[in-house]
């Protein structure tokens, strides 16, 4: 699940109000321990921009590289060599 209405969980529209209006993290926890966190929307979008703009550094620096190329059998093996995992 991805998204969640508040319609449906009216318990957590205080918490995602106080992150939104007031720019606040605000972490859910489980006896004591930190499960997740609900940002602002916009931070999560800024971080998200960041994280692609690094992941794209990384892809044009690998392209640069004239060390010989390597293959990998899957997708996952790839993004793990490449720190992106």
């Amino acid at each position: 699940m991805s998204e969640l209405p508040l319609e449906h969980t009216p318990e957590l529209a205080e918490v995602a109000h106080e992150a939104a209006d007031e720019g606040k993290v605000v972490h859910l926890t489980e006896h004591g321990r930190r499960l997740a966190a609900v940002i602002p929307a916009e931070a999560y979008e800024r971080l998200r921009r960041l994280q692609d703009e690094d992941d794209l550094r990384k892809v044009r620096e690998g392209l640069a590289d004239d060390s010989p190329r390597r293959s990998f059998d899957n997708l996952d093996e790839m993004m793990r060599a490449a720190g992106l995992d």
